[in-house]
């Protein structure tokens, strides 16, 4: 990506809310819309990032044009929204609203000498600098025998604590079977929704903070941003050899669960038990519905298709809208009915916000990252090996 780009972090803290880069200007919005210019000559191509879809406008050239001028042709915020954002204060920042004749742009920072810039090129640089090297060896696809035993251990401890929550709740239910069935479905089905809650919120986390050297997680955080170079290998991985790197921090729940809590005693009720050993399971399982959803409708067994086309697992179509830089949305991996709440609710955007203001820690999706993307397997890839 030769090209610069300009981006709108929604953030109070260090980042001023307009900045000039190579002939572009970008400010924040009270939406949280993101905005990026492409830079070229002496003009500037806007693209409009909403809900990851992106749109192209003219070049815009900034010759003789007064900062209101600009503006009106680079954003498309009108009438009440547009005054709000001129009139804008907080957050120690202070936008200077003064015309000059050049069509200079002016801002003042209350209280920071943070650069966007420098924070966003060192982003980029951290982000390049993830994700390791490419594997071309098909039998690094292959599942070995420690990765099955890592499966086999976490799905074991999920199978004893739904079998043992099922089996209190029927005790409960004095051995009702209807009732009993009707509690273990509603208990499933909650943990079936709210797992992809779990794994919207765990996505965002490790496609944007961390490292390969984080503690529990710093391996898989790496492989995510390797995932986001190379989308196709996780749909010549094996079962085992795909899901085996999340089995590890389910354990620090489940094990405790199964030992201490729940119903370890063997009284009461068994819907923690039910919910938790199925919440994980799920969990877990997501990285399977996360290849389904980048393989091609031939490759795939039939039913996984139409349960995608009944948005009952992860569709190819909700997946696609995340991989498209700067992987800002659509996190949720199981059946993606979360995705347009929290991603038209703005609810990442705002938690960053929190982070960088508490921490100033700012996430990766906050710049464009700078990298190929390999769509495809390499023709005959595995051919006698997967």
């Amino acid at each position: 990506m030769s090209s610069l780009h300009c981006s709108s972090f929604a953030s109070s803290k260090a980042l001023p809310s307009s900045v000039e880069r190579d002939g572009c200007r970008t400010a924040t919005s009270s939406n949280f819309e993101r905005r990026r210019f492409d830079c070229a000559n002496n003009g500037c191509k806007r693209r409009t990032v909403v809900n990851n879809s992106f749109t192209t406008r003219t070049p815009v050239s900034r010759t003789n044009e007064s900062r209101d001028d600009f503006s009106s042709l680079c954003f498309d915020d009108r009438g009440e929204e547009e005054e709000e954002r001129r009139r804008r204060r907080g957050g120690g920042l202070i936008i200077d609203d003064d015309d000059d004749e050049d069509g200079d742009f002016s801002t003042r920072k209350a209280s920071s000498s943070r650069s966007s810039e420098t924070e966003a090129e060192l982003l980029r640089k951290k982000t390049a600098s993830m994700g390791g090297e490419m594997l071309r060896d098909p039998k690094d696809f292959v599942s070995t025998n420690w990765q099955r035993i890592q499966c086999g251990v976490h799905f074991g401890i999920c199978s004893l604590l739904m079998t043992r929550g099922m089996y209190l709740d029927a005790v409960t239910m004095d051995g009702e079977v209807g009732t009993t069935a009707a509690r273990a479905f509603a208990t499933v089905f909650a943990s079936y929704v709210f797992s992809d809650l779990g794994t919207g919120i765990f996505h965002w986390s490790v496609d944007n903070y961390g490292d390969k050297n984080t503690p529990i997680a710093g391996n898989v955080i790496d492989a995510f941003q390797g995932h986001h170079r190379w989308p196709w290998t996780i749909t010549k991985r094996q079962w085992a050899n795909n899901i085996h790197k999340t089995c590890i921090a389910p354990l620090f729940f489940t094990v405790p669960q199964l030992l201490a809590f729940g119903g370890s005693n063997m009284q009461g009720s068994g819907d923690s038990d039910l919910f938790l050993g199925s919440f994980w399971a799920l969990v877990v399982l997501s990285q399977q519905t996360h290849a389904w959803a980048h393989m091609k409708p031939s490759d795939q067994p039939k039913i996984v298709t139409k349960l995608q086309d009944m948005s009952l697992i992860l569709s190819r179509k909700d997946h696609g809208a995340h991989h498209r830089s700067p992987f800002e949305g659509h996190y949720c991996i199981i059946n993606g009915w979360w995705n347009p709440l929290l991603d038209g609710s703005h609810f990442f955007r705002k938690l960053e916000r929190v982070i960088y203001e508490t921490t100033g820690v700012a996430p990766r999706c906050w710049t464009e990252d700078d990298f190929e993307v390999e769509e495809d397997a390499p023709d005959g890839f595995g051919q006698g090996v997967l």
